[in-house]
């Protein structure tokens, strides 16, 4: 990752340690599938399911 990719990005998730490394790909399900949700109901483009 590159300093430009932080400075750009909307999120960026600071992980540290094994246990918070395990919990991102939860953590991006949940969110992916509420995003996806409003984004059937207002005809915009779906974002991959998972990380």
């Amino acid at each position: 990752m590159t300093k430009s990719t932080l400075l750009f990005s909307k999120r960026i998730i600071l992980v540290e340690g094994i246990s918070e490394a395990m919990l991102i790909p939860s953590f991006a399900k949940i969110v992916l599938a509420e995003l996806n949700k409003s984004a059937l109901i207002n005809s915009r483009p779906l974002l991959p399911a998972s990380l």
